[in-house]
C-alpha cells in the first residue's frame, strides 16, 4: 500500500511538473496569425526619441495581415480609403540571420523591404524601417 501510495504521489509531481512546463513557441510561430496596425510612431531625426505617434485612420483601422506559417501573407483592406484601390495584397516574408530581421516581399511590388523586430511576443508585433534619417515604428496586436 506504501509503494502505491508513493507511486501516485510520483506520478501527481510529474504530471503537475509536465502541465506547469509550457513549450517557448518559435517566431514563426508567434508571427503567424491575423494582426492589426494599433499604432504608428514617428522618431524624426532617429534619435531614439518619439516625435509622434498616429493611429490608423477610419479606413485602415479595419484591414488585417494575415500571416501564414508558410512564409506567405495576406493584407484583407477590408474598408478602402480609395474605392479604386485593390480589395487585398499578398506576398511573402521570411526572417533573416538571428531572426530580428522580417522581410516583406509584395507581390504587387516585388522589392523585398527589411523591417527590424523591435518587439514579437505571442500578441504583440511591433516592427520599425529607418531611411537613415527617420524612423518608424509601427505596433500590431494578433487578433
Amino acid at each position: 500500500m506504501k509503494n502505491l501510495f508513493s507511486a501516485a504521489v510520483a506520478l501527481a509531481l510529474v504530471a503537475g511538473f509536465a502541465a506547469s512546463c509550457s513549450k517557448e513557441q518559435s517566431n514563426t510561430e508567434k508571427l503567424t496569425g491575423t494582426w492589426r496596425v494599433e499604432e504608428t510612431d514617428y522618431d524624426f531625426g532617429a534619435d531614439g526619441s518619439i516625435d509622434s505617434t498616429s493611429t490608423p485612420d477610419a479606413c485602415e483601422a479595419d484591414d488585417d495581415l494575415i500571416v501564414a506559417a508558410n512564409g506567405t501573407y495576406t493584407t484583407n483592406y477590408n474598408t478602402l480609403c480609395d474605392p479604386t484601390d485593390p480589395q487585398t495584397d499578398s506576398g511573402t516574408w521570411a526572417f533573416s540571420g538571428d531572426e530580428t530581421i522580417l522581410t516583406i516581399t509584395s507581390n504587387a511590388f516585388p522589392l523585398p523591404i527589411p523591417f527590424a523586430i523591435e518587439e514579437l511576443t505571442s500578441d504583440h508585433l511591433k516592427l520599425s524601417i529607418s531611411d537613415g534619417t527617420d524612423k518608424t515604428i509601427t505596433h500590431y496586436h494578433k487578433q
